[in-house]
């Protein structure tokens, strides 16, 4: 068996592991779940793929057609399809984030890293294992497969990855200009950007005819009506407490780790910034159409962990501690999460702690190695 399937393998059982232990120390939101009761989100993607039963066909649930759809085609009961499809979409986001880790220039080690701090986002995994009937983690997958189809160079596989990801939800065209802004050799390239808005229409094309053509009874849902009641008060509500808004969609979404790491490698992450802007800025400007807040930030993770892998690979190099003790901060941060049930997100004093005490153990490790412990 060679090296590359025994890659496949560990990492996915290793996701597979971690993320079977969030599904047992999360409480699921199933029909007997108080909160099943609420008008959330989980309404209508049921009434979509139990056929419209109800005729309750609002926007912009409508137009996230490929989750509910595979959840009608599946042939157990609609819970268990939805729990079968989230679980399956974290688990394979988790395996395609390695490659497309790997993919652009990471070992091993700190590719795997990455997975784990992937896995330690309580807001992208957790909260996804809890309320289950939603499209977010099909998103997920979509998002970073068209990550890897770019760095990869893989275009027929982009146009497709961004076409199926546009229909299990909107969000996945804010990866579309990463095609340019992650291979672009210069500022200004009209042949890559030409073939990049190729590549893109298809998806740009079925983005559109979903909005056309797919029935909703809110007439109300458009940009306009959107930033007006929502947009305008969320920008309100920031500039009255700008401090909490700020934790909250910063260290409150990501945690202290990933927000802190990349300023370990301020030069490689500002450019690493600038290339993955499209995907954060797009994250973030969701906040002004819609609701909820950390679910829709947290989709900038690809870009978020490849900047603090950046950063956790500086440290290395610099402490000279051994490559594989990289994952000893994820998998901590993982232990932590899993220690309460109710978190989405560790209290930062406790990962705060864990990120100094981590850094210590790098240090001390990396001194360990440049010792010489032989006898004259």
């Amino acid at each position: 068996m060679n090296k590359q399937r025994w890659e496949i393998i560990f990492v996915a059982s290793a996701v597979f592991l971690c993320l079977g232990a969030f599904f047992l120390r999360t409480d699921r939101m199933t029909y007997s779940h108080p909160d099943f009761k609420e008008e959330w989100d989980h309404v209508f993607y049921i009434e979509m793929a139990l056929g419209h039963p109800a005729n309750m066909r609002l926007a912009p649930f409508e137009y996230r057609v490929l989750n509910p759809f595979l959840a009608k085609s599946l042939p157990f009961d609609v819970l268990t399809n939805f729990a079968l499809l989230s679980f399956t979409a974290l688990w394979l986001t988790g395996m395609v984030s390695y490659f497309a880790f790997k993919a652009q220039g990471f070992s091993v080690s700190l590719a795997f890293a990455g997975v784990l701090f992937f896995l330690s986002l309580g807001w992208a995994v957790r909260f996804n294992l809890y309320d289950f009937w939603l499209s977010d983690p099909l998103g997920f997958l979509f998002m970073v497969a068209v990550v890897w189809s770019v760095v990869t160079r893989k275009d027929i596989l982009f146009l497709f990855l961004l076409a199926a990801g546009v229909a299990a939800k909107e969000n996945v065209v804010f990866a579309a200009p990463l095609y340019y802004t992650l291979n672009a050799k210069k500022f200004a390239d009209g042949r890559l950007l030409l073939r990049a808005l190729l590549l893109t229409a298809p998806a740009l094309a079925l983005l559109l005819a979903l909005r056309m053509f797919v029935p909703t009874v809110n007439e109300e849902y458009n940009f306009a009506t959107l930033l007006q009641n929502i947009g305008l008060k969320r920008i309100q509500q920031i500039l009255r407490d700008p401090r909490d808004y700020l934790l909250l969609y910063s260290i409150g979404t990501f945690g202290v780790s990933l927000f802190f790491l990349p300023f370990f490698a301020v030069r490689k992450t500002l450019a690493l910034l600038v290339r993955y802007s499209p995907l954060i800025a797009g994250a973030y400007l969701s906040l002004l159409f819609a609701h909820n807040d950390t679910r829709l930030i947290v989709a900038a993770f690809p870009a978020v962990i490849v900047m603090a892998l950046r950063g956790l690979e500086f440290i290395v190099e610099r402490t000279g501690a051994p490559e594989r003790f990289v994952v000893a901060l994820p998998l901590t941060l993982i232990l932590l999460l899993l220690f309460k049930k109710e978190w989405y997100a560790i209290p930062s004093v406790y990962e705060a702690a864990a990120f100094v005490l981590f850094l210590a153990f790098l240090m001390q490790s990396g001194r360990s190695a440049k010792v010489d412990y032989s006898i004259p």
